[in-house]
């Protein structure tokens, strides 16, 4: 896994995006219906070693398709969203679509704020994971005063990010 922001995730975290994929794949793809999956790598990846990582994890034998997506409304098309800590969730959450955030043998506490304020649902345990996929957890209830006041902390975050880099 690359580095992101200076980040690894794996000494961060544990888990990478990788391992976390494979987890919700190994649980999938046993499954009698088709699926399909989306894989939509952060910007800074290189298409060539995305491409490589998830060939080490997919079987050609399932009934699974797996395509790697840059595309725009890719969220709004989905039935459920994963990741672990990326826009793609919060941008599940805007168009009310279950999301998932996958942080199964997770180091440290997440510095994903909607995770921890409890409006994106963890998925820390493989038992979570499974509950979630299986759709036998009660049904996410998003508190709008936890997510406005999330929304407008994350706005306050990037304009004072914003302020202190033009100076």
């Amino acid at each position: 896994a690359e580095v992101i922001k200076g980040e690894n995730l794996e000494e961060k975290y544990g888990f990478n995006e990788y391992s976390q994929f494979e987890k919700l794949y190994d649980y999938l793809k046993n499954r009698d219906k088709n699926i399909k999956l989306f894989f939509i790598p952060h910007p800074k990846h290189n298409f060539k070693d995305v491409e490589f990582e998830l060939d080490s994890i997919i079987q050609k034998d399932t009934k699974m398709d797996v395509e790697i997506s840059h595309k725009d409304n890719i969220v709004q098309l989905s039935d459920k969203v994963f990741g672990i800590n990326t826009s793609v969730l919060v941008e599940a959450l805007i168009y009310q679509i279950p999301s998932c955030s996958i942080q199964i043998g997770i180091k440290e506490k997440s510095d994903f704020e909607l995770l921890n304020r409890g409006v994106i649902f963890n998925a820390n345990t493989d038992e979570k994971l499974v509950l979630f996929i299986n759709n036998t957890i009660e049904p996410f209830k998003y508190d709008i005063n936890s997510i406005e006041n999330s929304l407008d902390d994350i706005m306050n975050f990037i304009e004072l990010k914003i302020s202190n880099e033009k100076i």
